[in-house]
This record gives C-alpha cells, sequence and structure tokens, in this order.
C-alpha cells in the first residue's frame, strides 16, 4: 500500500506498509529509507534518517496492541500518526481505521518517551488524504 508522509502538508514521501503476521509487527517504512537510529519506545519503534525524520515506524505485537484480528492489519483503510517533541518528550498519537470481522474498527496508541535526539515533528497519513497545492 502507498501511503505519504506529510508535515502539514509541506513536503511528502511515498510510504510502503507491510504487515508480517507470523512476528504481528506492522511495519510503514519510506522508499527513501536513509536509517540513522532508532528510538524504542513501549510497542513501537521509530526509525530516524541523518536529519532527524522520522523514515519508519513499528508497531510490536499489532495485533494485541490494536485489539484486532491480524487479518486487519493486512490493509488499513486509514491512519494518521502523529509525532512531536517538546520539552524532550517525544509523544507519538496514531489512529487507525481497520476492517474487521464487525466492519470497520476505529484503534488508537498513545507513547511518549523523553528523548535526548534531534527529531523533526511529523504527521504520516494515507496518501487519498494529502490535498495537492
Amino acid at each position: 500500500m502507498d501511503l505519504v508522509v506529510g508535515n502539514m502538508g509541506m513536503y511528502k514521501k511515498i510510504l510502503n506498509w507491510d504487515y508480517d503476521p507470523k512476528r504481528d509487527i506492522a511495519f510503514i517504512f519510506s522508499q527513501d529509507y536513509d536509517y540513522q537510529e532508532s528510538i524504542k519506545l513501549m510497542n513501537l519503534s521509530l526509525d530516524l534518517n541523518p536529519q532527524g525524520k522520522v523514515v519508519a515506524l513499528e508497531i510490536f505485537n499489532s495485533s494485541r496492541s490494536l485489539e484486532v484480528e491480524k487479518e486487519s492489519l493486512t490493509t488499513p483503510e486509514d491512519f494518521l500518526i502523529e509525532i512531536s517533541v517538546k520539552n524532550r518528550t517525544l509523544n507519538v498519537i496514531a489512529s487507525f481505521k481497520l476492517h474487521s470481522e464487525g466492519g470497520l474498527t476505529d484503534r488508537w496508541l498513545r507513547e511518549k518517551t523523553v528523548v535526548e535526539h534531534r527529531i523533526l515533528e511529523n504527521i504520516l497519513r494515507p496518501i487519498h488524504h494529502i490535498k495537492e497545492k
């Protein structure tokens, strides 16, 4: 699935969504993935490039974390991931619309941690929600 990362519509990157049901890991990553370092949170890992931009997001134990069946994670309907840093506190808020046996379902993840890294704020969204300027 092709997705876009944007910062308030100022830039865009094509992203890929992948889900490994055996390891139960959802992986959202940039095509121009340039790995520098990772920041680990409780159920998430953010990969940063040398400029401090998030180039990948891993969600560990995805089906359990989001309380959905694994099949729901193969093709998400919609998602929004907001990444912000204030006073050295990194906040990640992710919302997902996923297909489930009961229809379309909304799920959230919220995690935060204290970091020393220089991180640029990011918003990750599906491509059909980014408007051309």
